[in-house]
């Protein structure tokens, strides 16, 4: 999963979750088989909002794999 922070002017971009609650949140979503984070973020901000970006900083990863969870068919094994 990836999500990222369109930040410009001080301002945060905020994109609308219809299919889940109708909240409002940072664009994000699942990430490709042999997508890089940045790719799958740049794909995930076009998706739900139209604008394209570049990533300019990686703020974290996290693998569930790797942090003791037990296997999961969204994740890498």
């Amino acid at each position: 999963m990836s999500a990222g922070a369109v930040i410009e002017d001080g301002r945060i971009l905020l994109v609308r979750e219809i299919a889940d609650s109708g909240r409002w949140t940072i664009p994000g979503g699942w990430a490709d088989v042999n997508q890089s984070p940045s790719e799958s973020l740049m794909r995930e901000v076009w998706e739900e909002s139209g604008l394209e970006v570049a990533v300019r900083k990686l703020a974290a990863v996290y693998d569930r794999t790797r942090q003791g969870h037990p296997p999961h068919p969204f994740s890498s094994m």
